[in-house]
């Protein structure tokens, strides 16, 4: 089996999952819709045997990554958090899109050689508030929302050139002529 199968094969097993997120209109899509596209992109590519580029692959292989991620934790919030209940889990989708962009800064703040201990202390500080709302279904409190924020802003500050996963699949699909 090739990276390609195991797409497809991990699309298969999770399309349960997607599917209660699209005909929900969920806003965790946000995060995935971009990335999605691009990787049925070069998968139909694959299934069609047309030659698939390094720079494709590699942006394959980014993507398929994320997305594992994500749906680890998308998973485990929808089936053990919140009992499969999709309403319950829209409710809370702000704070699962801040995981999973405070997952991403992490992963871009390590590979820049930029995560500090104090970086990674504020961040584990914002998600032990995400985690400690959605564990306990409590309601969002805007000060915790406020507090994420103020923290994101602190450990990326202006002169860092990140971009979310999903921003650069998003500029990736439109520079494929996706849409």
């Amino acid at each position: 089996m090739n990276i390609y199968d195991d797409y497809n094969k991990y699309i298969i097993e999770n399309e349960e999952l997607l599917n209660y997120l699209k005909s929900s209109n969920s806003s965790v899509l946000y995060c995935l819709a971009d990335v999605l596209e691009v990787l049925d992109y070069v998968y139909k590519k694959y299934v069609d045997k047309v030659k698939i580029d390094n720079e494709l692959e590699e942006i394959f292989e980014i993507g398929f990554g994320y997305l594992s991620n994500c749906l680890i934790d998308i998973n485990t919030y929808y089936n053990d958090y919140f009992g499969k209940d999709i309403i319950l889990f829209n409710k809370y989708s702000t704070l699962i899109i801040y995981s999973i962009l405070l997952d991403d800064v992490k992963g871009y703040l390590l590979s820049e050689e930029r995560l500090t201990e104090e970086r990674s202390e504020m961040l584990d500080k914002a998600a032990k508030l995400i985690e400690g709302t959605l564990i306990n279904i409590k309601e969002i409190n805007p000060e915790d929302v406020a507090e994420i924020e103020d923290i994101l802003e602190m450990v990326l500050p202006k002169k860092h050139n990140y971009k979310p996963v999903y921003a650069v699949f998003a500029m990736i699909a439109e520079e494929l002529g996706i849409y």
